[in-house]
């Protein structure tokens, strides 16, 4: 069971300011609409806050561990026992944060990619002694454009147009109307 803060309103004036003792914020929920004794919370904004309890726990030991060895008549300063609390849990969370933005920025990638988009800049043509790396076939249709002449003797081989469009990779409909339009059926 965890302990859930919940705040509630209608029309500006607060309705409901308790802890509910659930299991998970949906079930808080459905105890708070259970002690307003409304159906629906519409109109109500309310907000449901988790309540660590651990943390707690820390700073009601820190503060008796405190209160033990020098008094009862120091003041103990609540919000910076939670605010160091707080940071002790949250320590490897930031240094994971920190090593992997020092990791970016080995790499030089900061944030955004050599080729961005922008669409008020007009494109620059690929060069045209481009070279292709390789003997990749895939990558060489993609610069000239499909073989036709390949495509349709695969397509009479196996008459599927499916399996001709994913190797050759070409629109499955725009082989089709080439099929048709050229009657390579026949």
């Amino acid at each position: 069971m965890k302990l859930f803060k919940v705040l509630a309103s209608r029309g500006g004036r607060i309705v409901f300011d308790e802890r509910i003792r659930a299991s998970c914020p949906r079930e808080a929920r459905a105890r708070l609409k259970e002690r307003l004794r409304a159906e629906s919370l519409v109109g109500i904004v309310y907000s449901i806050t988790e309540i660590p309890l651990e943390i707690l726990r820390e700073i009601v030991d820190a503060r008796t561990a405190e209160l033990a060895l020098r008094g009862p008549r120091r003041r103990v300063d609540v919000p910076r026992l939670l605010d160091a609390a707080v940071e002790h849990r949250l320590a490897p969370l930031t240094a994971r944060v920190e090593a992997l933005e020092a990791a970016r920025g080995r790499t030089g990638n900061a944030g955004q990619s050599a080729n961005r988009f922008d669409a008020f800049t007009p494109p620059t043509p690929a060069p045209a002694n481009a070279a292709i790396t390789g003997d990749n076939a895939a990558q060489r249709r993609a610069i000239t454009g499909p073989n036709w002449r390949e495509i349709r003797a695969h397509y009479r081989r196996t008459r599927s147009p499916k399996q001709t469009a994913a190797l050759f990779n070409v629109p499955l409909n725009t082989l089709k109307a080439r099929i048709r339009r050229e009657g390579w059926a026949r």
